[in-house]
């Protein structure tokens, strides 16, 4: 946002800080309520939203899984048409965000969008909310410049990303272009670059939060540190996955999400505009 305008800027912060206020958790009415927010923002743009045939996409054999019970949902995608012949870029974000957990862990109200020193504060900030904010704001430059691509330019807010890939694999099934693009691009600020990501699988680790054989000390972060690979290894084959399966001990549940990707080793062509 460092290029934008001071006053570009600022619309841009009070955008997310009305996104962060809205407190978008996996499978509430504030999940549903987001999409048709950002909705509304979209004007000038040919805008998709359309209801999520929830019972119909869970029972298909390849989907991806959900962790929340559902009975509502909503897909959200724009287009600036381009004038033709040129690739499509799709810009895609989540809206969804995981709870609080302890609030007295919060310095703060979770969804108060604190702005301090150029900082938001506040669950989803970063996770992804900024990132939709900044891709809305790039479509718009573009819409706002009379900027006329060869390609499309396209703009996915989703949902349930955070417990499984609903709202992209909805959109997948809708048939839409905005998926068939030369290059999507998702503005997660926590990912790194993937050749390609082959899917997710979501489940459980259970960690005891004391070792069961030495007393019943605490674990240090390091060692706790050296049981995860097998127990994710183990739970990539389906259900749930126990470090120390022999023992009593007590254990504490860790929601996890783990990424399959496929990286290509070796030296790649750069990207060459018009090539």
């Amino acid at each position: 946002m460092s290029a934008l305008p001071a006053a570009g800027r600022d619309e841009q912060v009070g955008t997310l800080v009305d996104l962060v206020r809205i407190p978008s958790v996996v499978g509430t009415a504030a999940e549903v309520g987001i999409v048709r927010h950002v909705a509304d923002l979209l004007d000038g743009f040919e805008v998709d939203l359309w209801p999520i045939p929830v019972a119909d996409l869970v029972a298909r054999p390849d989907f991806p899984g959900m962790e929340v019970t559902r009975r509502e949902a909503w897909g959200l995608v724009a287009r600036l048409p381009g004038v033709g012949g040129g690739r499509s870029l799709m810009l895609n974000g989540h809206l969804d965000v995981v709870p609080p957990g302890d609030p007295g862990a919060w310095s703060d109200d979770p969804y108060s969008g604190r702005l301090v020193d150029g900082h938001v504060y506040g669950r989803g900030a970063c996770d992804m909310k900024g990132g939709v904010v900044a891709a809305l704001a790039a479509i718009r430059a573009l819409r706002d410049g009379g900027v006329r691509l060869a390609g499309d330019v396209l703009f996915a807010a989703v949902v349930g990303e955070e417990d499984g890939g609903l709202g992209t694999y909805a959109a997948l099934h809708r048939g839409m272009q905005a998926l068939e693009t030369d290059a999507p691009r998702l503005r997660q600020p926590s990912l790194r670059l993937l050749a390609r990501e082959v899917g997710v699988r979501p489940g459980q680790i259970h960690r005891p939060r004391h070792h069961p054989d030495n007393g019943g000390l605490k674990i240090p972060r390091q060692q706790r540190q050296q049981f995860m690979p097998d127990a994710i290894a183990r739970m990539a084959g389906g259900g749930i996955a126990r470090i120390f399966p022999e023992t009593d001990a007590v254990f504490s549940s860790v929601p996890l999400q783990v990424h399959f990707a496929e990286f290509e080793e070796g030296t790649h062509e750069p990207y060459r505009r018009g090539s």
